[in-house]
């Protein structure tokens, strides 16, 4: 393996920079083990400092997320809980700090193979710019002044409505 210095920079930060659990997690102790989640803290070390701008703290979520009701409860009932629970971890992640939280795919929806002969599931595609899962999470964004990554599951409208994950 080459030296840090030598790397670029994106290959640098994913590959080469040890993690290290955080031994205090105090700030999250507040966070009920009712809400049935669990956290866990890394800090990145060996970051080479910048030399033209100060540094700052970016603190980086990853969710995990589990289907909260059973996946043959009707499709509006499924997003609405699904919609329940990402706000309660979301609401969690801010209030531990976190800048960007970063989504799994399919998080809001059972997991499936994505085709048109998974009704109902497909019900659960919607449009990439005002579907309700979008403008639930642009709230949650705006309300918490973070960054989310969201993969969904999209209904192309303008494509004849073709689906895409």
């Amino acid at each position: 393996i080459s030296p840090l210095r030598t790397r670029p920079s994106s290959r640098r930060f994913f590959m080469a920079i040890a993690s290290l659990p955080l031994r205090s997690l105090k700030p999250f102790a507040k966070w009920p083990p009712r809400n049935d989640f669990e956290v866990k803290a890394f800090k990145q070390h060996g970051v080479i400092p910048e030399q033209t701008r100060a540094p700052r703290i970016v603190r980086v979520g990853a969710i995990q997320n589990k289907i909260p009701v059973q996946p043959d409860a009707p499709i509006q009932e499924q997003l609405r809980a699904l919609h329940e629970r990402m706000a309660v971890l979301i609401q969690a992640a801010a209030g531990m700090g976190v800048n960007v939280v970063c989504l799994q795919e399919g998080w809001n929806i059972p997991f499936f193979m994505c085709t048109r002969e998974r009704y109902p599931r497909c019900e659960m595609a919607e449009s990439a710019t005002n579907g309700p899962t979008v403008l639930f999470l642009q709230e949650l964004a705006r309300t918490y002044n973070m960054v989310i990554i969201s993969p969904i599951l999209e209904r192309d409208e303008v494509h004849m409505n073709q689906i895409k994950n």
